[in-house]
């Protein structure tokens, strides 16, 4: 059940931006085309975002289209809780923004004009790959992942801490096997001092979550 205490409405980009500094570090996983990408590098033109996408087609798409941004780089991985070879449910048909490490369970007979076949693909935790790339702070993520946020936000290890905002997709059914649902997210939020802030309305049994860490929302911002 959704809880009626959590503010209902459209999470824009424009409302993340009170809560992170000017010159944010962003992660977006799911990054897709760049749609979303490309809107938040105009949106913080004194950004670092890094953009995570697997699928090859769409990740040729997302270099293609945030070729004119310097301040994106992008990567062909999946973020998890481990580094390994995994299989990816690649989605096509009348969407190509459903695919997930998870298999698909009742999205198939919710959507069935939604078609999947595997795929192996590489993933990277966040803090391994922060230490590859030499970051030490991340201020943003943008986590749509079909069910397997919580694993990219247990690969995250100590950099939790110094996250400001996480934007999140979280499940409202058994759309993938064995997902996460919106109460673990929320019960995910309260272990690690997140406080939902705004959720936006549901659609195709998922619903969006801004979370955001308890000491921004304490020093007023």
């Amino acid at each position: 059940m959704i809880k009626a205490d959590i503010p209902q409405g459209p999470i824009t980009k424009e409302y993340i931006k009170g809560f992170l500094p000017h010159n944010p570090v962003i992660v977006e996983a799911g990054a897709h085309k760049g749609r979303d990408t490309i809107k938040m590098g105009k949106l913080f033109p004194s950004a670092s975002i890094h953009a995570f996408e697997p699928v090859p087609n769409l990740f040729c798409e997302l270099l293609r289209t945030t070729a004119p941004y310097p301040s994106i780089t992008c990567y062909q991985l999946a973020l998890a809780d481990t580094q390994s070879d995994a299989l990816l449910y690649v989605s096509s048909g009348a969407s190509t923004a459903a695919s997930s490490l998870l298999e698909p369970y009742t999205y198939l007979t919710e959507r069935p004009n939604v078609l999947f076949s595997p795929l192996t693909i590489k993933t990277t935790t966040l803090a391994a790959w922060a230490e590859q790339e030499n970051i030490t702070k991340i201020d943003f993520l943008w986590l749509d992942m079909q069910g397997t946020e919580l694993r990219a936000l247990k690969g995250a290890q100590n950099l939790i801490s110094q996250v400001s905002a996480i934007l999140i997709e979280a499940n409202l059914t058994e759309r993938f096997k064995e997902n996460p649902l919106y109460e673990d997210v929320l019960l995910w939020a309260e272990r690690h001092f997140f406080k939902p802030v705004l959720q936006d309305i549901p659609k195709h049994n998922k619903i969006n979550l801004l979370l955001v860490a308890s000491k921004n929302i304490k020093a007023g911002y």
